[in-house]
């Protein structure tokens, strides 16, 4: 497993290390993917062949725990399943879990004792209160603001809000 904490300037440098020193199996799988920067706004894209696309706002911070789990402590990803992909993919933070299968789905850090903030565009995200253990499942339109200790508060969220936190990938 790989333990160092990355921001968007060196996700490369992660993935490289990451290669080197996993199992043969999870190397072969980051193998496939490529990372392409883009300007406007400021962020890195991964792309993986397996069908998984991850786009991280600059400063954001993350790390790859597996290829099938992305741990964020800081700031913004845009997560792209292809729907079908193997193995489904979470989203770790301090706050909540995101699982999905075949979605499009957006996951905001908003400080380490704060909340997470999750936004489905496509599919179905799964989303866990890690410290009430409170589940809910989102669908296409839906957000979800998980703060420690509170209600998960699950609904859809106004158009402002969702370009705000769309624009911030270019879309």
């Amino acid at each position: 497993m790989f333990k160092r904490i990355f921001s968007t300037g060196s996700i490369l440098a992660a993935c490289a290390a990451f290669m080197m020193m996993a199992a043969p199996l999870q190397a072969q799988s980051i193998a496939g993917c490529k990372l392409t920067s883009l300007a406007d706004p400021p962020r890195e894209v991964l792309r993986c062949g397996s069908g998984l696309s991850i786009e991280a706002e600059q400063g954001a911070q993350y790390r790859l725990v597996s290829q099938n789990k992305l741990e964020v402590t800081n700031r913004a990803v845009l997560v792209d399943v292809t729907p079908g992909r193997r193995g489904g993919f979470q989203v770790l933070t301090p706050h909540a879990i995101a699982s999905v299968r075949g979605t499009l789905y957006a996951v905001d850090v908003k400080g380490e004792k704060t909340e997470t903030d999750v936004f489905v565009s496509r599919g179905k995200v799964g989303v866990e209160n890690r410290s009430t253990r409170e589940r809910a499942t989102l669908g296409p339109g839906e957000g979800s603001d998980v703060i420690p200790g509170k209600p998960i508060d699950a609904h859809v969220w106004a158009a402002e809000r969702v370009q705000k936190l769309m624009a911030r990938f270019g879309r």
